[in-house]
C-alpha cells in the first residue's frame, strides 16, 4: 500500500517555520506559534462538552424530572464510561496504525466530532409519557451507543496533543492553553441546568417545566461547538510525528497494550489518573444531592429548589472558569521552578483542602457558598490537567527510548481508560451509597432524615480526600525529572534526528 503524506496546512508552528503536517515543518523551532496552540486548545471544547455536559445534566433531568433512582443513573454512567474507555483504547490503537493522506489523527477527529455533536441532544429525547422502564432502557442504550462516537474523537485528539512538541516546558504551556479554552467553554456546562429550567420549556398541558427539552436545547448548542472545534483541529493543527510513524511497523492491539503497561512512568501516571478520577466523578452526583436536597431543603416546599439550583450551577460554572483560568499561570510557574512531580503534588494537596471545605461551604444557612466551593475545585482541577497530560507526553519519549516506537494514541487512550474506569467505579459507588448507605429517597425531596444528610455530606467530602492521598503516594514513584527528560531527548535525537 502506497503511503501518502498528510495534506499541508497553512499555519506556522514557530515564528518563522511554515506549517506542514509532517515532521520537517517544526524542526526549525522549539516553541509552537500561538495560533497553533489556540487551534489545538479549541479542540478541548469537543472533549469537555462531549463528556461532561451529559453527566452534569443526567442527575437533575433523569432524577428530578424523570424520577429515576440514583442507582439507575449511576449504573448508566458507569456503563457509559466503561464503553467509552474500551472504545478509546481501540480508537487509540487504530489512529496509531492509520496511514492516510490526511494523517493518523485527523480522520477520527473530524468524523468523531461530527457524529458526537449531532448525537448529543438525542441523549435527552425521552418523554414523561413513557414508562419508567422505557426511560431507563433508553437512557442506558443511548448513552452506551454514544460513547464510541466521542471516544473516536477524544483518542485521536489527546494523541495529537501529546505529539505537538518535544519540549518539556512547552508541553505544559500547550496544556495551559487547552485548559483555558476548556474552562471558558465549561461555562455552558455550569449554565446547562439553569437553561433546562427556563420557563421557555414549560409544558402547556401540565404547567411543569420540561427539563428534558431544555437539556436537548443546551446539548444542541454544545453539539454545534463540538463540530466547529473538530473542524478547526483538522484544518490548523499539524501531526508532528507522522513521518516518523510511517517508518515504524504496524503493531497488533495486544502487543501495543503489553508495551504500554510495561512502561513504569506511564503506569504511575495511570495510577494517579485513576485515583483522581474517583473524587472528580464522585463530586458531581454527590454534590448534586448535597446541594439540591440538603442546602436547598427549605425551598422544596415552594417548588423553587430546581430553579435556585440552576442559578447556583450557573454562577458556580462562571467562578469555576475564572478560578480555572487563574490557575494556569501558577501551574506553569510551578513546573518551571520545581518540576512537574513537585507541582502536581502541591496541586493535589490543595485539592484535599478544596474537597474538605464542602463540609462548611455546603450549608442551608448560606446557599451561595456552594459557588465558592465550585470555584476552589476549578482552581485545583485546572492545575492538575495542565501538569498531568504533559507528564504523559514525557512518558512517550521514555517509551520511544525504550522500544523505538511512538504510540501516542495507545498511551493517551490508556490514560483516559484508567481515568474513565475510575469514574465508572465512582459512579456505581455513588449511586449505591446514596441508595444503600445514606437512606436517600427522592420522593421525600428536602425532607430527608438528618442521618441521611450527614452521610451524604461525609461521603461528598471524604471520598475525594482519601483518593487524593492515594494519588500523592503513587506520585512519589514517578521517575522523570527535567534532567532525565533532557538526557532522553538528546539520545532520541542522536538516534533518529531532531523532529
Amino acid at each position: 500500500m502506497v503511503q501518502r503524506a498528510p495534506l499541508p496546512l497553512s499555519v506556522p508552528l514557530s515564528g518563522a517555520t511554515p506549517a506542514l503536517a509532517g515532521d520537517a515543518a517544526v524542526a526549525a523551532g522549539e516553541r509552537l506559534s500561538t495560533r497553533v496552540k489556540l487551534a489545538f486548545a479549541t479542540g478541548g471544547a469537543a472533549d469537555i462538552l462531549g463528556h461532561w455536559l451529559y453527566f452534569n445534566l443526567a442527575d437533575p433531568v433523569y432524577s428530578s424530572y424523570f424520577h429515576l433512582s440514583p442507582t439507575q443513573i449511576g449504573n448508566v454512567k458507569a456503563a457509559t464510561l466503561l464503553a467509552d474507555a474500551f472504545a478509546g483504547v481501540l480508537f487509540g490503537w487504530l489512529s496509531d496504525n492509520t496511514r492516510s493522506r490526511w494523517g493518523r489523527r485527523r480522520p477520527y477527529i473530524l468524523v468523531g466530532s461530527l457524529l458526537s455533536g449531532l448525537a448529543l441532544p438525542l441523549l435527552f429525547l425521552p418523554s414523561r409519557s413513557w414508562g419508567a422502564e422505557q426511560i431507563y432502557a433508553y437512557m442506558l442504550l443511548s448513552a452506551v451507543l454514544y460513547s464510541p462516537l466521542i471516544a473516536a474523537y477524544n483518542s485521536a485528539y489527546q494523541a495529537l496533543g501529546a505529539e505537538l512538541t518535544p519540549d518539556y516546558h512547552e508541553r505544559a504551556n500547550v496544556m495551559g492553553y487547552k485548559a483555558i479554552v476548556q474552562k471558558t467553554v465549561g461555562i455552558l456546562i455550569g449554565a446547562a441546568v439553569w437553561l433546562s429550567g427556563l420557563p421557555l420549556f414549560r409544558d402547556p398541558a401540565t404547567g411543569e417545566i420540561d427539563s428534558g427539552k431544555g437539556a436537548m436545547a443546551a446539548c444542541a448548542v454544545a453539539g454545534c461547538l463540538m463540530i466547529l472545534s473538530g473542524v478547526i483541529n483538522v484544518r490548523y493543527v499539524p501531526e508532528r510525528y507522522y513521518q516518523t510513524a510511517t517508518r515504524q511497523r504496524a503493531t497488533g492491539l495486544l502487543e501495543t497494550l503489553r508495551s504500554t503497561v510495561s512502561c513504569k512512568p506511564f503506569l504511575v501516571l495511570l495510577g494517579v489518573g485513576f485515583s483522581y478520577a474517583i473524587p472528580t466523578f464522585a463530586v458531581d452526583p454527590l454534590g448534586y444531592y448535597a446541594g439540591y436536597y440538603y442546602v436547598l431543603q427549605d425551598l422544596h416546599s415552594s417548588q423553587s429548589a430546581y430553579g435556585m439550583w440552576g442559578v447556583l450551577k450557573l454562577w458556580g460554572g462562571i467562578l469555576y472558569t475564572l478560578c480555572g483560568v487563574a490557575a494556569v499561570y501558577p501551574a506553569q510557574r510551578l513546573v518551571k521552578q520545581h518540576g512537574k512531580r513537585a507541582a502536581l503534588s502541591l496541586i493535589l494537596a490543595l485539592g484535599i483542602g478544596a474537597f474538605a471545605s464542602s463540609w462548611w461551604l455546603y450549608t442551608p444557612a448560606a446557599p451561595w457558598l456552594v459557588v465558592v466551593h465550585t470555584g476552589l475545585c476549578g482552581f485545583c482541577a485546572t492545575g492538575l490537567w495542565v501538569v498531568l497530560p504533559s507528564m504523559t507526553a514525557d512518558s512517550l519519549d521514555y517509551e520511544e527510548q525504550r522500544s523505538g516506537a511512538r504510540r501516542e494514541g495507545a498511551f493517551s487512550s490508556s490514560f483516559f481508560w484508567a481515568t474513565k474506569a475510575g469514574m465508572g467505579i465512582a459512579s456505581i459507588l455513588a449511586g449505591q451509597a446514596l441508595d444503600q448507605l445514606t437512606g436517600f429517597r427522592a420522593e421525600l425531596g428536602g425532607q430527608q432524615a438528618p442521618d441521611t444528610f450527614f452521610a451524604i455530606r461525609a461521603l461528598f467530602a471524604g471520598i475525594p480526600i482519601v483518593a487524593c492521598l492515594v494519588a500523592l503516594g503513587l506520585l512519589r514513584l514517578y521517575p522523570l525529572s527535567l534532567e532525565r527528560m533532557r538526557a532522553i531527548r538528546g539520545e532520541l535525537e542522536a538516534r533518529r534526528g531532531a523532529v
